[in-house]
């Protein structure tokens, strides 16, 4: 033993055994790169990762990974950072693509940057009714004057408390056409009605407060525009009226401009709906002449709120008699007001905006009529639903027939006025086929009834009255004009399928019905009557 101790030199050895292993097996500055691991993309994810490189690369420096070290907080501290870095990132690419993009603004400003411009609110309107009082005799070649101040007026609103706008305009019972650039209404008498307690007819109701904004013209601009900022301006109502007696009216896009004296100018809405109005340049569209005044008329308002029963409006305003000066008269709406829509939503403008892109303002296929058709609103107020239909036989082979039939709010719709199916003929007509013929044809509206029985679990039995309502919500939602297509089949398991998505049913099913609804090409399912009937298990 002691020759061992002399060569080995035992005595020294106490026990424990020292090595420079980790020492030697620590990772160069050059290759700690490759131990990053570029996938991980939450806070726990972040937090192992972060305790893997730590291991690896500083072994002898830091291996106390308890949750009361300042080491383990600090290491956190930096997963939690990293983590909302890496969802920032994840959110900024989602909002640079239209499929995927969160925001109303961003969606805006992404489709304008291909020149598509979201719907603002559009109003509602009805047909308007002014009573003379009987005591005011109106004879042959008399006017009434209804001054600008007196166009728009306020009435409650039932519903939310708050308070709704109208204005006045006059129309062509002819063309129908209305006056967008008239500051004061004159209406003259026709010997066909009687003289006492005359009513006229020729007047209509659009919801919103008529504004006028005047100002001069920019001598330095090349391309003249037009700042307005008020908020929420209605789709269809501006209209510009210069020195010179000019008017210039509102197209989608200046390039349309037919030529160097079209008297044009495009709208483009900001982050509240107000705009920028650009005129043309000489060449796309008339250049208005610098250090001229002008006159902008449009309306502040719209929306789905403006849609109102007949005989909701009975307000008397001050009008002026060519002969017994001013009187007051009453206003009146004898048909509802129809048509009014919320400007225009995230779903519908990422189906239509890509295929209004596609159309380049020109209509050649099927697929552009019916892009066409769902993007045109009036300027008599409403918003247009319908799809092309191509003939394909023989002579007729250029002919489209337009179907098509106006929103009356966001779950129903009605029959397009005559006006209505004018302007939109009209509008067609600038963008179709030289050789294309095109028929405005009425769409039909096919309704249904259902009786739908919830099954819910005991345990939300209390909370009946909720459950029923958020059934009904979903189903409506489902029913919504821009969720519906013309000859798109009902299918009766669209309807346990919707409402899977609320956690306290289990399922649903539909009690009135044994098959799907099949519809014809040129029709359209409405809901009509709901019923819902809960049982719990």
């Amino acid at each position: 033993m002691a020759g061992l101790d002399s060569i080995y030199n035992t005595s020294s050895f106490d026990g424990s055994i020292k090595t420079d292993f980790l020492k030697l097996g620590s990772v160069p500055f050059g290759s700690r790169g490759g131990l990053v691991d570029y996938s991980v993309a939450d806070f726990d994810e972040y937090v192992e990762a972060l305790k893997v490189y730590l291991r690896a690369v500083y072994p002898l420096d830091y291996n106390n990974f308890i949750e009361s070290d300042l080491g383990q907080m600090i290491l956190e501290m930096f997963a939690f950072l990293a983590s909302n870095l890496s969802l920032k990132a994840d959110l900024l690419a989602n909002e640079s693509f239209i499929s995927t993009v969160s925001s109303r603004d961003n969606l805006r400003k992404l489709l304008q940057l291909i020149g598509i411009s979201m719907r603002g609110p559009v109003s509602s309107r009805a047909t308007a009714l002014i009573d003379v009082p009987d005591d005011n005799v109106l004879e042959s070649g008399e006017t009434l004057t209804i001054a600008q101040a007196a166009r728009s007026f306020q009435v409650p609103h039932t519903k939310d408390g708050g308070v709704l706008a109208y204005t006045l305009y006059k129309y062509d019972t002819t063309t129908g056409k209305i006056e967008l650039e008239v500051e004061d209404i004159v209406l003259d008498f026709d010997e066909s009605v009687a003289s006492g307690g005359a009513q006229f007819n020729n007047v209509i109701l659009l919801e919103g407060t008529l504004h006028e904004t005047e100002g001069t013209f920019s001598n330095t601009q090349t391309v003249k525009t037009i700042e307005l900022s008020v908020p929420d301006i209605t789709e269809g109502s501006v209209v510009v009226s210069a020195e010179d007696g000019t008017i210039y009216n509102e197209i989608q896009n200046l390039f349309l401009a037919s030529g160097s004296s079209d008297p044009v100018f495009q709208k483009v809405y900001t982050d509240n709906y107000a705009a920028n109005l650009v005129f043309g340049d000489g060449v796309r569209g008339k250049s208005p002449l610098g250090d001229q005044s002008f006159k902008v008329f449009y309306r502040e308002g719209g929306g789905s709120r403006g849609n109102i029963p007949s005989n909701y409006i009975s307000i008397s305003i001050p009008v002026s008699h060519s002969t017994d000066n001013d009187i007051s008269v009453t206003v009146s709406n004898p048909t509802r007001s129809s048509g009014g829509q919320n400007s225009e939503t995230m779903e519908h403008a990422r189906r239509w905006g890509p295929y209004f892109f596609k159309t380049q303002y020109r209509a050649v296929t099927g697929e552009d009529y019916t892009t066409f058709t769902n993007s045109f609103v009036s300027t008599n107020g409403g918003v247009s639903k319908g799809f092309a239909s191509l003939r394909k036989s023989g002579a007729g082979a250029n002919m489209i027939d337009i179907y098509v039939l106006s929103k009356a709010n966001d779950t129903h719709l009605e029959r397009a006025s005559l006006v209505f199916k004018q302007e939109l003929l009209d509008y067609l007509n600038d963008v179709k086929m030289l050789t294309d013929e095109i028929t405005i044809v009425d769409g039909l509206v096919r309704t249904v009834d259902l009786v739908v029985t919830v099954i819910a679990n005991k345990a939300y039995e209390r909370m009946e009255t909720d459950i029923k309502r958020k059934a009904a919500d979903l189903i409506i939602e489902q029913f919504k004009v821009d969720n519906q297509e013309f000859g798109e089949k009902f299918e009766l398991l669209s309807i346990p399928r919707k409402l899977s998505k609320e956690p306290s049913i289990r399922y649903a099913k539909v009690d009135n019905l044994n098959e799907d609804v099949q519809l014809m090409f040129n029709e359209i399912l409405q809901l009509n009557n709901l019923e819902i009937n809960i049982e719990f298990v």
